[in-house]
């Protein structure tokens, strides 16, 4: 007669809220990894200068590159031989912007905090993560200006030839969402002043694009110096002489 056969008893299994504990804990751990190697890629490449030849233009374009320490927009004149930016964005779509305002000023960015946060006391832990995470879109913030702007820290003029301001057009236009008529189209949603309101927008807004890369790229596509990837306000002007 042969012996019996012995069988192990199958290890007990953990109680539910410590393997929830364990995968929280793992994505804690596998979050911080990355948020560790996306600021040390942010560290390296926005140092890594682009289009390094580039040097301004004697005579062609006026535009600025313009920063508030955490945010950037282009400003551009209104008219010049290579577009009109009142067919684009009409003077009649701003509550009051007459054909005085001259100037024109561009920036991309997350639809939420556009749209939701006006300044930073009205920053919610919601839009924080919805623009982390990339989950609220983007737009475009279009302000007129009546004059050119002022020398200051936070500015930088860059003088472009034609092809290089038409390269800049390009990319600034590819950015608006437009309508059959090439106009853009308008969020319902006031702007923080009577010169300024926000469009539809092409492009998803994401921790590789923000708005800041955005603009890197646009410098980049135009042919100016700037780094390899711009995620910060200081990375996009590092480059840019006062």
């Amino acid at each position: 007669m042969s012996p019996p056969i012995e069988t192990t008893a199958s290890a007990p299994k953990r109680p539910l809220w410590r393997r929830v504990g364990r995968l929280v804990w793992r994505l804690v751990v596998l979050l911080l990894v990355l948020g560790a190697l996306w600021g040390v890629l942010a560290l390296v490449l926005s140092r890594i200068p682009v289009n390094d030849d580039w040097k301004p233009a004697e005579n062609g374009v006026e535009v600025w590159v313009l920063s508030n320490g955490v945010h950037t927009d282009f400003i551009v004149p209104a008219r010049t031989q290579a577009v009109d930016w009142s067919q684009t964005v009409p003077r009649e779509a701003f509550e009051e912007v007459g054909v005085d305002f001259q100037y024109v000023e561009i920036g991309w960015g997350d639809r939420g905090f556009y749209l939701e946060v006006p300044d930073w006391e009205h920053l919610t832990v919601r839009v924080a993560v919805a623009a982390t995470l990339g989950l609220d879109g983007s737009a475009v913030h279009v302000t007129w200006l009546r004059w050119p702007p002022k020398e200051e820290e936070s500015l930088r003029r860059l003088v472009l030839t034609e092809p290089q301001y038409r390269d800049l057009r390009d990319f600034l236009l590819a950015s608006f969402a437009r309508d059959a008529s090439g106009r853009a189209i308008p969020i319902a949603h006031p702007g923080y002043t009577k010169q300024d309101r926000f469009f539809e927008s092409t492009g998803s807004y994401n921790l590789v694009r923000t708005c800041n890369a955005w603009t890197g790229e646009g410098l980049r596509k135009t042919g100016v110096k700037t780094g390899l990837w711009t995620p910060f306000a200081g990375d996009v002007l590092r480059f840019l002489a006062r």
